[in-house]
């Protein structure tokens, strides 16, 4: 009898994996400048930005296109040096490149999801205001996991998906509702 039910079950459908959250945005290598296809070197590219880091990622690839076109006139005229791009990082004007390094900077690049995720985790457990429980949970510096709750909560309904905010906000207030 099993094996005439083994027989009968049909064939197995195959769907794509869920996508639970957005897409990483990867830094672009190249760009067509000028009908010149033009590859920026690894010191001048954009890191991934996944959308916890919380980057400002419009006006980063805003900077990005304009250090594409100032790398393409600099290398069409002959004037670069692979030394001064590695120490500076950019190759825009000054206030320019500072805005680029200061946004860089202000992002989470080192956050990976699932540290992401153990602070949605221990926010819950712990409640959004017990910073120093949720640093000790995370095995993190007080201040790196101050600076991301900041961040979480000033930037995060407009950077995550929809349903992964209000997911995420309704199990912390969940957690926080049992802890009082």
């Amino acid at each position: 009898m099993r094996l005439l039910a083994a027989d009968s079950m049909g064939k197995r459908d195959r769907r794509p994996p869920p996508v639970t959250f957005n897409p990483v945005m990867q830094p672009t290598k190249s760009m067509i400048v000028n009908n010149t296809k033009i590859r920026l070197p690894t010191a001048l590219r954009l890191p991934s930005m996944e959308d916890h880091q919380f980057y400002n990622r419009e006006r980063l690839l805003e900077l990005s296109k304009l250090e594409f076109e100032t790398y393409a006139a600099l290398k069409e005229s002959g004037q670069l040096s692979r030394e001064s791009l590695e120490t500076r990082r950019t190759i825009l004007p000054d206030e320019l490149g500072a805005e680029k390094l200061e946004l860089l900077e202000e992002g989470f690049g080192n956050w990976t999801r699932s540290q992401y995720f153990l602070f949605v985790k221990a926010a819950a457990k712990y409640g959004r205001d017990d910073i120093q429980s949720i640093a000790i949970e995370m095995d993190l510096p007080v201040e790196n996991v101050r600076a991301y709750s900041k961040a979480f909560w000033l930037y995060g309904p407009t950077e995550l998906k929809k349903d992964e905010w209000e997911r995420n906000v309704s199990n912390i207030e969940r957690g926080e509702a049992v802890r009082s």
